[in-house]
């Protein structure tokens, strides 16, 4: 699936059919820090999520803005966040849950989530949604859906700010706009702030 809007580019793919050669050839194609952390990974399946993310940026990258792979040099932020260092004005951000990868390119600040439909947590909302959040979760006729959602917003939203959890406020800026979609049981989100 690739869904073109407002100038941001979003692809969804599914990796439950990839085997070992298209494996050997994405581990080919990828950018050093990725061939790094899959040695350090033990599950086959999020080796293969790294992979395709890596695989999936460069070609969105150049799809989209014309960049070619090889001049898609990729540097960090302080706080472990990438970008590419010839192209400070673009952004790009990858997630990835069980069988999906997506990715998400952009001329903006951007950050995206994926994760499949999991049940609602009340000890988890505590610690990161704030009672506004965790009144409209506790008051959805779907509670397990709501919950992803509001889940994958907040992991959208800390992913553009590149912070993670660390200083984790509860509250969203107010420049910030989401975006829903959903592949199956999978609920996916994309953050943008102006």
């Amino acid at each position: 699936m690739i869904s073109v809007k407002n100038g941001i580019s979003v692809c969804v793919v599914n990796t439950s059919n990839y085997d070992d050669d298209v494996f050997e050839v994405m581990l080919n194609l990828a950018d050093e820090h990725i061939k790094q952390r899959i040695k350090k990974l033990q599950n086959k399946q999020q080796k293969i999520n790294s992979l395709v993310g890596n695989v999936l940026r460069k070609y969105m990258i150049k799809s989209v803005f014309k960049i070619d792979s090889k001049d898609q040099v990729i540097s960090f932020e302080k706080n472990g966040k990438p970008f590419l260092k010839d192209y400070p004005h673009i952004h790009f951000n990858i997630s990835h849950s069980e069988d999906f990868v997506a990715c998400v390119v952009a001329d903006k600040r951007v950050g995206i989530d994926i994760q499949k439909i999991i049940p609602a947590k009340d000890n988890i909302s505590k610690y990161v949604f704030n009672e506004i959040t965790i009144d409209l979760i506790n008051n959805s006729l779907n509670k397990d859906l709501e919950f992803t959602k509001q889940w994958t917003k907040l992991e959208a939203y800390l992913k553009l700010k590149g912070t993670g959890f660390v200083g984790n406020k509860k509250s969203f800026e107010s420049n910030v706009k989401w975006e829903f979609a959903y592949v199956g049981d999978y609920v996916i989100c994309v953050t943008t702030a102006n």
